[in-house]
């Protein structure tokens, strides 16, 4: 009797350890931040990162998608950015799901080397799904223009038949202000938004196309938008777009990540004011009457009179050489990012 008892816990024992390191193992370690945790400038470019893992292991194949909402979007869930991201280098993915081709497209799905701004884009990709049975899939493309900024985004939930694939294509608008040259598309799958609890389905397909100069557009001559990861770490860089095309207030940031069966998720979020930088007048942008107002607080100040507050960018009680500089920076990333 005293032998089964001892069975009988032992067991006990061993069950209750199983079902807790069942337990510690059903959901992956997410983490996402931004690189900066003041508010950001117009044309800035901003960085997404963080890291994945699941009890101290650091997948070199999971798959994290980021999801940035407009402000003030809500559960409508506008969407600037949806990218997927990898955290390695591994080309295999556990979903039966994969992008099997994305290219800038005509209407009817045949390809193109680009488009003109001010008019629309058309983009093609198709999906396939290597399950037994139909399943529903939420497809995004989203297309950046040679320095890094947000153009567009499509997405649309489709039906893919079982062992099937299909070709979707979506229509985005092209900016009248969007910087010619090489441009660049993603194309991606998803079970479903990642602010709903939804997770990338197969690895990110990149493609470039070609913006044509034409009326309202120059050359870019900035840095193209950027993803790595590695050892359970990702990051994505890209450049805010100009005053004129971003609403300041708060955007949410929800990031889902997956790997082997397992899922997390994470949100963060970054700020952008409602005026640029250096514009003390308030009319959106920064030109000469802000040169001035600068100059008559930087006086005032220097002579022990009252002055702009607004003025003092170095945020030290005074007014100085270091806010000139500051104000000469602002200054020119106003006019960078109108080019």
């Amino acid at each position: 009797m005293k032998t089964k008892i001892i069975s009988l816990s032992f067991l006990f024992i061993l069950i209750i350890s199983s079902v807790a390191l069942v337990h510690a193992q059903t959901s992956l370690s997410l983490t996402v931040t931004t690189n900066q945790t003041t508010s950001y400038d117009f044309y800035q470019p901003i960085t997404i990162s963080g890291s994945l893992s699941l009890n101290g292991l650091n997948p070199s194949d999971g798959l994290v998608g980021i999801q940035i909402l407009y402000p003030s979007s809500g559960s409508s869930g506008v969407s600037m950015v949806l990218r997927t991201i990898e955290t390695g280098t591994a080309t295999e993915f556990s979903e039966p799901e994969a992008i099997a081709s994305a290219y800038a497209s005509d209407g009817n799905g045949n390809p193109v080397a680009g488009f003109y701004n001010d008019g629309n884009g058309y983009f093609s990709m198709t999906v396939a799904n290597q399950d037994h049975q139909a399943r529903l899939v939420l497809i995004a493309v989203s297309i950046y223009d040679g320095n890094g900024v947000p153009l567009g985004l499509y997405t649309a939930q489709v039906q893919i038949g079982k062992d099937a694939s299909q070709l979707e294509t979506a229509t985005i608008p092209i900016p009248t202000d969007a910087h010619s040259g090489t441009a660049y598309g993603y194309a991606d799958v998803y079970s479903d938004f990642p602010q709903n609890g939804g997770v990338p389905l197969a690895a990110e397909q990149p493609f470039t196309f070609q913006i044509e100069q034409g009326t309202g557009n120059s050359p870019a001559t900035g840095t193209a938008p950027s993803n790595s990861g590695n050892a359970g770490a990702y990051s994505m860089t890209f450049k805010l777009p100009s005053f004129s095309d971003t609403i300041g207030g708060t955007y949410p940031v929800y990031a889902s990540g997956t790997w082997s069966g397992y899922y997390g998720t994470a949100t963060t979020s970054f700020n952008i004011p409602s005026t640029p930088a250096g514009d003390f007048n308030g009319d959106g942008v920064v030109d000469a009457s802000d040169f001035f107002i600068f100059l008559t607080a930087y006086i005032a100040s220097n002579s022990g009179q009252s002055y702009n507050t607004a003025c003092d960018l170095g945020h030290d009680g005074k007014i100085d050489a270091n806010d000139f500089f500051l104000f000469l920076s602002d200054y020119i990333l106003y006019w960078e990012s109108q080019r």
